[in-house]
């Protein structure tokens, strides 16, 4: 079994998703989360990540 775990802010109200054949129920949401990279000059860069759940 894969295991992930996210952590971010919520961006909009989660929505509720039909899906399957036996008529389950999901939810759908998106989540903003804030990665840091740094530049050759050792410059620290913020950027923002959407991902769609």
């Amino acid at each position: 079994m894969n295991l992930v775990l996210l952590e971010g802010n919520l961006v909009r109200d989660p929505e509720k998703v039909q899906g399957g054949s036996n008529g389950s129920v999901m939810g759908k949401f998106s989540l903003a989360v804030d990665r840091y990279t740094k530049k050759d000059n050792a410059e620290s860069v913020e950027e923002v990540m959407y991902i769609g759940v």
